[in-house]
Formats: C-alpha cells, structure tokens, sequence
C-alpha cells in the first residue's frame, strides 16, 4: 500500500507525529473507505504475528478521525519503542490496510 504517510519522532519529546495526505492514499479502495488511522509502536522489527494483534485490537486503541480537508495529521504517545506502523480502519472500525513505517528516526 502507499498511504501517503509521513512522521516520526517529535524531536525532544515522547510522542510520534502522523501526517496522511489524503489525496496520496492508495489504493483506491482505502482511500474511498478510510476514517480513521490509528498508529502502532513497536520494540523490534514488526512481526506479522504483532501486526495481526494490532489489528486485532485495533478499533480500542487511540485513533485519528480523517479531517476531510486534505491532511490529517496528529500526535500520539510511544514510550521508548524504536519501529511504527499505521492501521487505517473503516467507519466500522474494521482494518482496512496498513502501512510499516519502518524505524523511528
């Protein structure tokens, strides 16, 4: 999937910034469907078995409604975890797609 997702690390603090393009997200199903994101933080690489969790768990976690004005974008909490990924979820807070972020730099 390319979402159009960018972040990281908000430089002096213990929180991660999340920005979707929502013009970007691809593919379309995802972007006709999404309405809210929701990032997850992980200590090691990401395992499919922590990705299947998360999703999983996904609609009880803290979550980021679409703005419907272009970019959404927020800030979460991420203790001292090192990778992230990002879940976009439906109206029915059912997993749409996700995106792996990779490290937190």
């Amino acid at each position: 999937m390319d979402a159009g997702v960018t972040g990281g690390k908000n430089p002096g603090k213990n929180n991660l910034i999340v920005n979707i393009d929502e013009d970007q997200i691809a593919p379309e199903i995802i972007k006709n469907n999404w309405k809210y994101v929701v990032p997850t933080v992980y200590s090691n690489v990401i395992t499919k078995t922590d990705l299947y969790l998360d999703m999983k768990e996904a609609k009880n976690y803290s979550k980021l409604e679409k703005s419907g004005a272009g970019i959404t974008s927020g800030t979460f909490g991420y203790g001292s975890n090192t990778y992230w990924a990002v879940l976009f979820l439906d109206k029915d807070l059912k997993v749409i797609g996700y995106v792996p972020m990779g490290a937190l730099n």
